[in-house]
């Protein structure tokens, strides 16, 4: 709508897909003595965790000093689906089998949703400025399979053990975007724009299901074990800034650069802490930086010029 003779003030909406997960891939190939049940059993030999009974007679690792758990999935799996044995006197004995190949299959789909909502406008068309509000929406879905073929010391095949996961992630988030462009000479058609993108705020929930199926002849205790798990956190992605140089010549040709830059190992991935209710049943909580997973991620991701 037109605020002056030559000033307008603009409303939009608009939404897009600014991902989409949707993909399959399929792999096959020979081991040649690897094996995921190898591994894990090399990581309590040398000592990473220490392999012992809970109160519920599952097999654990754990840390020797704060008995904190350091197994990962596969570890607690095929611990106590495959590898361990308990003899006359309680003690606990493990083993491991060489794998000749193996299959693996996944498939993911999914998509984050953003909405953005924005206000902009233009005065005495020299200074045009626009703020957005953005809500994402996000939804991925993973299904895997992972398939190895045994063999004993003899190198005699001995079966399958296959490993199925299932996990979805699901959230919302948002962020606010603003930016000017603006003639300094107001004869020239040279303009200057500068944006920011503040991080978008995400409020995550990750959920996995996962399944060994023990296909083998006799090995192991259970035919198939599962662990299922939970998590709720927060992540924030980086700043984005910005920066653009545009002219005109003549009605016949437009020249411009553009310049942004964000610090991707910046990201912050957050612990949720104990929340709170208000009088009116609304949920709060606070959140502190995950400094492990942030080291990690500034030791694989860094800042990108484009």
């Amino acid at each position: 709508m037109r605020t002056s003779r030559s000033s307008f003030l603009n409303f939009a909406f608009s939404y897009n897909k600014s991902s989409n997960f949707d993909q399959i891939l399929t792999a096959a190939n020979s081991l040649k003595g690897a094996s995921q049940n190898k591994l894990s059993a090399l990581k309590g030999a040398a000592g990473l965790f220490e392999v012992d009974l809970d109160k519920n007679n599952e097999v654990w690792g754990w840390n020797g000093q704060d008995k904190s758990n350091l197994y990962n999935t596969a570890d607690l799996l095929y611990y106590n689906a495959l590898m361990t044995e308990q003899d006359n006197k309680g003690d606990l004995h493990w083993y491991y089998n060489d794998a000749t190949s193996y299959n693996f299959a996944r498939a993911h789909t999914g998509y984050v949703g953003e909405y953005n909502f924005n206000i902009s406008g233009n005065t005495n068309d020299r200074f045009y400025w626009g703020v957005t509000f953005g809500i994402h929406d996000v939804h991925y879905n993973a299904h895997s399979l992972y398939t190895e073929s045994l063999v004993d010391a003899n190198n005699n095949g001995v079966g399958d053990v296959t490993m199925e996961d299932t996990r979805r992630i699901t959230g919302t988030g948002f962020d606010v975007k603003a930016g000017v462009i603006f003639r300094p000479v107001e004869e020239s058609p040279f303009r200057i724009g500068l944006s920011v993108a503040t991080p978008t705020w995400y409020d995550l929930t990750s959920y996995s299901y996962t399944t060994l199926n023990n296909g083998t002849k006799n090995l192991g205790a259970y035919d198939h074990y599962n662990y299922e798990a939970s998590y709720d956190f927060r992540m924030n992605t980086p700043w984005l800034f910005g920066l653009s140089l545009g002219t005109t010549v003549g009605d016949y040709l437009a020249i411009g650069a553009g310049y942004e830059y964000a610090d991707y190992a910046s990201l912050d991935t957050r612990f949720k802490q104990d929340g709170y209710y208000d009088d009116w049943g609304y949920s709060y909580s606070s959140s502190t930086s995950d400094k492990a997973m942030n080291s990690a991620t500034k030791q694989t991701l860094k800042g990108v010029s484009t």
